[in-house]
């Protein structure tokens, strides 16, 4: 299996199965709420190495409609997934930063 697979079930739900290597449980989250207002959302583990989102549209959608919702759903859950990389890779800038900003507000007893 890849990092990335959708298929469509027999009661209308898609399935969306996501390599947990690749892709962190917040940024799974994330992209789930950020397409809250257009399906259903549940998430659950498969394995070790891998997590099935469930999707259930709220509206009835078209074949071409949900493979492009899952395209834009792995593109979320990336997008996510660099956010949260970039954070652990200059968080310690922004911490400088904001340190070095406030530092003249910091009141001495």
């Amino acid at each position: 299996m890849d990092n990335f697979y959708a298929e469509q079930m027999n009661d209308g739900t898609m399935k969306i199965t996501l390599s947990k290597k690749m892709y962190e449980k917040m940024a799974i989250f994330n992209a789930a709420y950020a397409n809250s207002d257009k399906a259903n959302i549940k998430i659950d583990n498969i394995d070790d190495n891998y997590v099935a989102v469930f999707v259930k549209f709220k509206n009835a959608v078209t074949n071409n409609e949900a493979e492009t919702f899952a395209t834009k759903f792995l593109s979320d859950v990336i997008d996510y997934q660099i956010r949260l990389d970039l954070d652990v890779r200059t968080g310690y800038i922004k911490k400088l930063i904001y340190e070095k900003a406030f530092s003249a507000l910091k009141v001495t007893k």
